[in-house]
């Protein structure tokens, strides 16, 4: 059994490497998003300490990849003397290395206790730019053959720079104005250079195992060593490249020399006659000559672009997607939702700006409709292959493939499927057919289909139909090792149970967070019955039926309060022991509800094994004890007697309970007040574990060698709504007319096809039109309200 720890990254990188594609040109960067740790080494000499505090300073702020910090100390220097420049909060992340030799590029060999970790080596007194080291490791893994990425310098010798880039307008703007102005004038491409910047430059795990095997490239002179490292990694099959997209600042006298000694040689001099960045000084240069001060870029998007998957039921999923966008500050989220009907829950694909009830972006129909999911479908793949590159994805969560294709788990991004229920292993969704299932054959899947009251969501699918979407489900996942991610354990042990295929995925629990709840304090006064709260849909998942057959035997002990519970709660109204009925409520107002009710218990009776149940976080923030039955996650999070009470699913069981609790209330308190101590995760809580499984740094490599740098959703203005997906929308039907007539105006004033004299004909008729339907819809409405009150 495998978890999520040092394995997920190996997982990802896998992920990375062996997915195929589905568009002719891949996108280099997301291949390369999950790469190695990253030390940063940096040696230090006598003269260097005074440099030294700048340049941890300004690697702390640009810097996004985690990883330690050596420090290789020069024959002449001691930890004592170092000590006083470090940052105050650098704590246990730096770490010290006595260096054997005088030579600073010498203590890359330092480095080899480090891992598999890349090295960023930097010279004391560097200045660096925003998520230099993520950028870098993108110039250095977009080619499987780069040994050294580096940078251009803002000063210094014409081999990392060309004379004409920078001018007098480097020297009078900062290194993030003039890093800005390089990506406005960048084509993102790296070339072959004759020696990297000898201050800084990324250093290749592969390469550094490389040059440690063979030590002998370490001369006496700065640029000996230079060369001949170039050339030992060379010899081996790895370039050396310089990027045109990103520069640093900072020179010393002994990287101006070796620079110098270099450029004497053949090779340097070839490099010179024909630099591969002078294209791009010219432009600088006609730029600059042009414009008293160049306009300078907004500066590449570092947040990267996380893709969610889900469908059109609204539920738990929404909610959970809506939070985990709304609480992660660190990347941009789209939803891609499934729309269609009973029957095709898949008819066409609408993409969400920032959670499902943010901006629609597009629509795009599939054509042939997806009934449940397909194992293939061609418009839908390309669909999907279109959307991620078109905004940049540089991951995909997938909380739900109802009316998508397995496509979706196929692309070249890291992946994970978000298991909030337990499709597409179970039709039925919760894995219940007369008690949790715990085996799930051929024979038994028929018989599901045929009398299981769960199984009712795909009918016009059959069970032999569902074998082979299993069959491509577990294929797809075990060829890409596709990481399980569940709110509670109960649902990685069941899905192994049911499908050992499916054993082999490495997995992660994260529970889903929830916004603490203001806590209900509770009177002292003893009640004669148990005042008892059903929260939320009753339905019969939830333990509908349950609740009807124990309420004979319950009514003289408690009194049942049904809060959410939905429309098909009619039947119990008049029930004895039934005390309120509120169907449906805002959830604002939650909190003032319950303290007007003011519950002893609270209820949970699912039926089937819930993958977490926001119900009993809600519960329990308030201050509520639970009482659940023992499936699923409730036996995950209640510890019977310790922060809830749990009973087995029947009738039965639940109502010797509740007989026991009215009896013995004393029992309740103690619960009661373990569940002020208890602490449910947050939405930022749960974010941050995301993070833990998902490590892209805070920075989008999909997005950064697009010229553009566009992000979906931050176009200027918001997008107006097509007609045509205005009923996805859910509105009331004045509110759908008056959102029609808006978008018909704008249409108006907006569309480009209209002539002035056309304009200024439609708009009275089109204000005139609007009045007439606001009229009538005034008169229909006041003569229904009118016969409604005759009726009643």
């Amino acid at each position: 059994m495998r978890s999520c720890g040092d394995g997920m990254r190996r997982v990802m990188r896998r992920q990375a490497r062996g997915a195929r594609p589905y568009w002719p040109r891949m996108p280099e960067p997301a291949r390369n998003a999950y790469r190695p740790g990253l030390c940063v080494c940096i040696p230090v000499g006598p003269a260097d300490l005074p440099e030294l505090a700048q340049t941890l300073r300004s690697l702390a702020a640009a810097r996004r990849i985690p990883g330690g910090t050596r420090l290789c100390l020069l024959p002449g220097v001691e930890p004592g003397a170092v000590e006083p420049f470090l940052p105050a909060d650098s704590g246990g992340a730096v770490e010290f290395r006595r260096c054997a030799g005088e030579q600073p590029l010498g203590a890359l060999l330092e480095c080899t206790g480090q891992g598999e970790a890349d090295v960023l080596f930097l010279r004391p007194g560097m200045q660096l730019p925003p998520a230099v080291d993520c950028r870098l490791r993108w110039a250095a893994y977009r080619d499987e053959r780069v040994g050294i990425a580096a940078p251009l310098a803002t000063q210094g010798r014409s081999l990392v720079v060309p004379s004409q880039l920078v001018g007098q307008y480097a020297a009078q703007v900062s290194l993030a104005e003039f890093d800005r102005f390089l990506l406005g004038l960048a084509e993102y491409r790296s070339f072959s250079a004759a020696a990297p910047h000898p201050g800084c430059f990324y250093l290749r795990h592969k390469g550094l195992e490389l040059l440690c095997r063979h030590p002998s490239w370490v001369a006496e002179e700065a640029g000996q060593t230079l060369a001949a490292m170039v050339r030992q990694l060379r010899e081996a099959g790895l370039d050396t490249v310089v990027c045109d997209h990103l520069a640093v600042a900072g020179c010393c006298a002994e990287e101006a020399s070796a620079l110098a000694w270099i450029e004497a040689t053949e090779e340097g001099k070839g490099f010179l006659d024909l630099h591969p960045l002078a294209p791009l000084a010219s432009r600088a240069h006609v730029l600059l000559r042009e414009q008293q001060r160049p306009r300078v870029h907004p500066g590449p998007p570092l947040q990267p672009v996380i893709l969610h998957l889900g469908h059109s039921w609204g539920g738990g999923l929404d909610r959970w997607i809506a939070d985990y966008a709304a609480a992660d500050r660190a990347a941009h989220h789209l939803v891609l939702r499934s729309i269609g009907n009973w029957g095709a829950f898949g008819q066409s694909l609408a993409l969400y700006a920032q959670g499902p009830a943010g901006t629609l972006i597009e629509e795009h129909g599939l054509g042939r409709p997806i009934r449940a999911t397909e194992v293939t479908h061609a418009r839908y793949r390309d669909i999907l292959a279109d959307i991620i590159e078109r905004h940049a994805i540089d991951a995909v969560f997938v909380s739900s493939l109802i009316g998508h294709s397995f496509d979706a788990l196929e692309f070249d991004r890291p992946t994970f499927l978000i298991c909030h229920d337990y499709y597409p292993f179970c039709p039925a969704l919760n894995i219940s057919f007369g008690g949790v299932c715990s085996v799930c054959d051929a024979e038994r899947l028929e018989r599901c289909f045929a009398s299981n009251e769960h199984n009712r969501f795909f009918r016009n699918v059959d069970a032999g139909d569902w074998v082979a979407i299993r069959a491509r489900f577990a294929a797809v996942m075990q060829q890409r090792e596709i990481p399980l991610v569940a709110p509670s354990a109960s649902v990685i042990r069941n899905l192994r149970r049911l499908d050992p295929r499916l054993g082999s995925l490495p997995t992660k629990v994260i529970s889903h967070g929830m916004q603490a709840l203001p806590w209900i304090e509770h009177p002292q006064a003893k009640r004669s019955r148990l005042r008892v709260l059903l929260l939320g849909h009753l339905t019969l998942n939830k333990g509908k039926r349950l609740l009807l057959d124990a309420l004979p035997a319950l009514s003289a002990e408690a009194e049942f309060y049904l809060l959410g519970c939905g429309q098909d709660c009619d039947e119990l109204r008049s029930r004895e022991g039934v005390v309120e009925v509120v169907e449906r409520y805002e959830r604002e107002r939650l909190p003032d509800l319950v303290r007007a009710i003011q519950p002893d218990l609270g209820l949970l009776l699912s039926v089937v094994p819930e993958t977490f149940s926001y119900t009993l976080s809600e519960l329990t923030s308030l201050g509520i004890p639970v009482l659940a039955t023992r499936v699923g996650s409730f036996e995950d999070r209640i510890e019977d007697g310790k922060n809830g009470f749990l009973c087995e699913p029947d009738v039965r069981s639940v109502v010797d309970k509740l007989h026991l609790l009215n009896r013995q209330p004393e029992m309740i308190e103690p619960i009661r007040k373990r569940l002020r101590r208890q602490v449910n995760p947050s939405p930022e809580a749960m974010v941050a574990a995301y993070w833990e499984l998902v490590p892209l740094h805070g920075f989008s490599y999909a997005s950064y060698s697009r010229r553009d740098h566009g992000l979906a959703g931050e176009q200027e203005g918001s997008p107006v709504t097509p007609l045509r997906n205005i009923k996805h929308m859910g509105l009331p039907f004045t509110e759908l007319v008056r959102q029609l007539q808006e978008l018909i105006g704008e249409k108006i004033d907006t569309s480009p096809r209209l002539s002035n004299w056309q304009r200024r004909l439609l708009k009275p008729v089109h204000r005139g039109l609007a009045f007439c339907v606001d009229l009538l819809l005034k008169l229909v409405l006041r003569s229904r309200g009118g016969s409604q009150r005759r009726a009643g």
